[in-house]
């Protein structure tokens, strides 16, 4: 997986899945700094960059 495929969308329509129907939620992306999200995947990722010091 490389960046160019991760982003941060605001508006997109998530696909629902399992057995609960359950989706992911772009509140997430905002509450957690180091996640990302592959729209062409459809797989969320923990991103780190050099120099963030958050904790």
């Amino acid at each position: 997986m490389g960046l160019e495929s991760t982003c941060w969308p605001d508006q997109h329509v998530f696909p629902r899945s399992g057995t609960h129907n359950r989706s992911f939620q772009s509140s997430w992306l905002k509450k957690f700094r180091g996640l990302a999200y592959s729209v062409k995947e459809d797989a969320a990722y923990c991103v780190t960059f050099p120099g963030n010091k958050t904790h």
